[in-house]
């Protein structure tokens, strides 16, 4: 939560836990564990901060286009997943 106030001016409300996934960088040869968060609820505006080079809404489908890391890719493959389950069990 104190990231997304750092990168974003927002404080978090309500978050659901995803995954911890390995992710070898390839620079450095370290393993880290990430751990991957959904934001539910949030206040406040997001905002350009001077922790990211660029912000920019994108429309999920539009994803698979973007450069990102495999282990981010598919941090978002099981939050789509963990929604689409949620709103069959809701259904």
């Amino acid at each position: 939560m104190r990231e997304a106030k750092e990168e974003l001016g927002i404080m978090v409300t309500e978050l659901e836990f995803i995954a911890s996934l390995k992710d070898l960088d390839k620079t450095s040869g370290k393993l880290y564990l990430l751990h991957y968060f959904l934001c539910k609820k949030w206040f406040g505006k997001i905002s350009k901060t001077t922790e990211q080079e660029d912000l920019q809404w994108q429309l999920i489908k539009q994803l698979k286009k973007l450069k990102m890391a495999d282990v981010d890719r598919k941090a978002i493959r099981l939050a789509l997943e963990t929604e689409k389950k949620q709103k069959q069990k809701r259904n």
